[in-house]
């Protein structure tokens, strides 16, 4: 495993030069026009719904309400599971293993979760790397002409809230 900043390099140079790669599908899964358009070609785009991960950050039960809404469900409903916080990943490829051999085990779920928590307190997790200017600017410049393409795609379109349309634009200076 390398670091997350060397895997956006590395991603850069192989979805540049067209070389298929983890790397580069870890920055091609982030085109987002290129995944819509296809959609958008076989259903009217007041049919889509567009929305960001940001929109459940900022409140997950309006953003849920809002998709039921849009679907003309009941939007009073509230999942059980919007109140619990997604487990965090593992690191340990053991850890993983474990995991996946008990998928359905409490003690399983409840141990790898305290392991992984101890594994990263001690590696100093929660911290995130800080971009180089020079691969900020780089990885503006791959996704801008998607991102350009992606937000004439949400004109059409319903989006969640300003906010997607905000970070679709925001990345655009």
């Amino acid at each position: 495993r390398i670091g997350i900043l060397p895997a956006l390099e590395q991603g850069l140079r192989d979805a540049r030069s067209g070389t298929k790669s983890p790397f580069a599908e870890l920055l091609t899964r982030g085109l987002y026009a290129r995944q819509l358009t296809p959609y958008l070609q076989h259903f009217p785009a007041e049919q889509a719904l567009v929305g960001a991960y940001d929109d459940v950050v900022a409140d997950a039960a309006a953003t849920i309400a809002e998709i039921y809404r849009f679907l003309e469900v009941d939007s009073t409903f509230i999942p059980p599971s919007l109140s619990t916080r997604p487990k965090a990943n593992a690191f340990s490829d053991v850890l993983i293993s474990l995991e996946r051999l008990a998928p359905r085990s409490r003690i399983v779920a409840h141990t790898s979760g305290f392991l992984n928590n101890a594994m990263r307190r001690l590696r100093g997790g929660g911290t995130h790397p800080q971009i180089p200017a020079r691969l900020n600017t780089a990885l503006r410049a791959f996704f801008r002409d998607d991102l350009r393409q992606l937000d004439r795609l949400l004109s059409g379109t319903h989006v969640l809230s300003r906010q997607t349309r905000e970070t679709v634009r925001g990345w655009d200076d």
